[in-house]
């Protein structure tokens, strides 16, 4: 990931008598007069977030509720704060505008209470306290939303949170450009790429018979325990995976597990659980593997010197994009049309970026094409769209 020239920011002051003189509590408003106020009772981290109602304060309560129930604020006596937001990351656009409230939120917290936390734990907090508003993320974007450089991208890796700065190429620029599809990951099929994924990990762990194999819940901790590289993995994953979609009657019976079972045990908090009934498992996993090579091969070319640096990047992000359309299933006709064009125009390398379903494309641009790029996109994607509006 790479850090962006948008933000979220929170002004935070704490109020010194209690909210309608009761009990401590938050005050969140937006400088955006379309996104309403809310008042929230704050007794320490007991903030109740409805994630079926999908507020635009769920985002927020998230980052404060996570960071008070850190140890770092074992000792924090609530008080009432109000909080003012502004931003200006584009919303539905994937580049992580809900990340970047729940990170600001945390800041915002922290700074209230004055805590110290290190910017790697504070990263893991963001990234599980997001999980409150029911979209069961990773932690990549809250990642380079604390981490992130302005000079460099961000080689990020898990358990613990690691962030090494990776040197981006001189001779090209990377292009943001928006499909004008709004992504939503709590109303995409976002949380079911989850599902999939976890029950490919507990499919392939138990035919590999990994000692605990039902509490393998995740592609990566089958890595671990198998300690196999990437290419082997994928092997693994065409070996004992079909091709076919899955039913959650045949995961349970090859789990030797009742339907409830597994969906009481793995599918906690996932709603789109129970009308699921065409799991593309092999699929996922391939995805998965595959692309956490690409992440490695992208940093080596970026690490190197050699003459073809750009279009070695190229490749490996248009490689990247038809792997997003055709295994895991992320992209949206518009992404793949706005990506074709952008290769079209003069991009080396063109994909999505974000969760997907909507948002925007990443194209890198060789610097002595990025005008005339940039004039035959809005002529071939906005022109259309937008008429004589296309700027």
């Amino acid at each position: 990931p790479m850090a962006i020239e948008f933000d979220a920011v929170v002004a935070v002051a704490t109020i010194e008598s209690p909210v309608g003189g009761g009990a401590a509590a938050i005050v969140v408003a937006n400088t955006d007069a379309s996104y309403d106020e809310r008042t929230v009772a704050a007794e320490h981290a007991k903030v109740t977030i409805n994630s079926s109602e999908h507020h635009w304060t769920n985002y927020f309560l998230a980052g404060y509720k996570g960071l008070l129930e850190s140890s770092y604020a074992a000792d924090v006596v609530p008080r009432s704060l109000g909080m003012m937001v502004d931003g200006c990351v584009p919303k539905g656009s994937g580049l992580s505008s809900s990340s970047a409230l729940v990170c600001a939120a945390a800041v915002a917290t922290m700074a209230a209470y004055r805590l110290t936390i290190p910017a790697a734990e504070l990263a893991t907090l963001a990234a599980s306290s997001e999980r409150y508003t029911g979209v069961q993320g990773g932690g990549m974007d809250q990642a380079i939303s604390i981490m992130g450089r302005s000079d460099a991208a961000m080689f990020v890796e898990f358990d613990p949170v690691t962030a090494e700065p990776v040197p981006l190429p001189q001779t090209a620029t990377f292009v943001v450009a928006s499909s004008c599809v709004a992504a939503n990951k709590y109303f995409s099929q976002y949380n079911v790429r989850v599902l999939e994924c976890r029950f490919a990990a507990l499919l392939m762990a138990k035919a590999e018979s990994v000692r605990n194999w039902a509490s393998v819940t995740s592609l990566l901790a089958l890595q671990e325990a198998l300690v196999r590289d990437l290419n082997a993995m994928a092997q693994i994953a065409r070996g004992h995976l079909h091709e076919a979609p899955y039913t959650l009657d045949e995961i349970a019976r090859e789990l030797h597990m009742s339907r409830d079972s597994i969906l009481g045990l793995y599918a906690h908090g996932n709603a789109a659980a129970q009308s699921l009934d065409k799991l593309h498992l092999q699929q996922r996993a391939l995805h998965v593997f595959e692309e956490a090579a690409r992440v490695f091969a992208f940093r080596d070319v970026c690490n190197s010197a050699a003459p073809d640096v750009v279009t070695r990047l190229g490749a490996l992000m248009n490689a990247s994009h038809s792997s997003c359309r055709d295994l895991y299933e992320c992209s949206c006709p518009e992404l793949d049309k706005l990506t074709d064009q952008a290769r079209a125009a003069g991009a080396v390398g063109s994909r999505l970026t974000g969760a997907g379903w909507g948002g925007c494309c990443v194209s890198l641009v060789p610097n002595e094409l990025l005008d005339s790029f940039l004039d035959a996109l809005r002529s071939s994607y906005y022109a259309p769209l937008f008429g004589g509006d296309a700027e």
